[in-house]
């Protein structure tokens, strides 16, 4: 049975993570599993790198997801609607406020939203 493209794609990424050179990587293969390309690796011997990989440092990254395109369009928005003393003021703010230049996460965006609702709200009025 072959190894998912998934998990050939985590035994690259921990290979580049730990900056091992092609000729130590085929060596590796050789020595502990018999084989030539992680492509021949069974399931159970790519856990097996992968665990190898994780005791030499290697560490999984998650992606914690991203601020979708329009929680953006609605900062820009809202951002128009609020008159700034200076051209950096909305930078200045939610570096003050939130403590980031951008927000990176949909949890992020959407504070940054409300703050600037509550701006725009006050000005109007």
């Amino acid at each position: 049975m072959q190894i998912s493209l998934q998990k050939l794609k985590l035994i690259h990424v921990a290979r580049k993570q730990l900056c091992m050179d092609d000729d130590t990587y085929r060596i590796l293969l050789a020595n502990v599993f018999n084989k030539t390309s992680s492509k021949e690796l069974t399931p159970k011997e790519a856990n097996q790198l992968i665990e190898l990989f994780k005791q030499r440092g290697f560490q999984i990254k998650r992606k914690t997801g991203g601020v979708s395109r329009g929680m953006y369009r609605k900062i820009y928005a809202l951002r128009r609607e609020v008159s700034w003393k200076r051209s950096d003021g909305y930078e200045r703010w939610i570096k003050k406020w939130f403590g980031f230049d951008r927000p990176r996460n949909n949890k992020e965006a959407i504070k940054v939203i409300e703050g600037l609702k509550n701006m725009a709200s006050r000005a109007q009025q």
